[in-house]
């Protein structure tokens, strides 16, 4: 029987505490709305409140009406102040999480939601092209491989400062030396294979 893939996280919209907290929406009283961004353009949105240590959640999914609580928590940090978590709504679950995911009208974490994460269904020879891919969009590169070296030489992204820059640089070049070694091998296994067939 064949085995049925799971979803990905990259398939589903998703809240994150931290990005929440840095937004000022963990204050008791706070409403407003919350968006997703496709190409830049608000692709879906949702209504939001935040009392007495819940987040409540309004929004429309596939023509139906959604009103979900979500509790929030909080940790302490090294050096003062506080980390805030969501606490999984999942049956049976209740535990601490920095991201929920929507799935059929419900925030859960990744568990509960039984999501994997994308470069753990692909190819193997294909997951440093994706890393690598992942860090030019963190560092605001273009994924066309011919502006690249541009990019290296002007552009630092404005939220980095230089040691930090040049580590996510060299972890993308890193990437980029395994993604082209592998790429060279497929090539040279695929010519073999060629060679063998013609052989025969």
């Amino acid at each position: 029987m064949k085995r049925e893939s799971k979803g990905t996280v990259e398939d589903c919209l998703n809240i994150d505490s931290r990005t929440m907290a840095r937004s000022n929406t963990f204050v008791d009283g706070t409403s407003g709305t919350w968006g997703w961004k496709r190409d830049n353009e608000i692709s879906s949105s949702m209504g939001y409140e935040y009392r007495h240590g819940a987040l409540i959640l309004s929004f429309i999914q596939n023509g139906s009406s959604h009103r979900l609580h979500i509790g929030v928590t909080t940790t302490p940090c090294n050096y003062g102040n506080h980390r805030y978590w969501f606490i999984c709504p999942g049956n049976d679950c209740g535990n601490r999480a920095a991201k929920l995911y929507l799935v059929d009208g419900q925030f859960k974490c990744r568990k509960c939601q039984k999501l994997n994460y994308l470069i753990q269904q692909c190819n193997k020879q294909h997951v440093a092209r994706i890393n690598m891919q992942r860090m030019r969009v963190k560092l605001g590169w273009p994924l066309d491989r011919e502006v690249v070296p541009f990019f290296k030489k002007i552009y630092k992204p404005l939220n980095k400062n230089k040691k930090t820059f040049q580590a996510m640089v060299d972890k993308h070049d890193m990437y980029e030396r395994k993604a082209n070694a592998a790429a060279i091998a497929f090539h040279n296994a695929f010519m073999d294979k060629i060679e063998k067939f013609i052989e025969k």
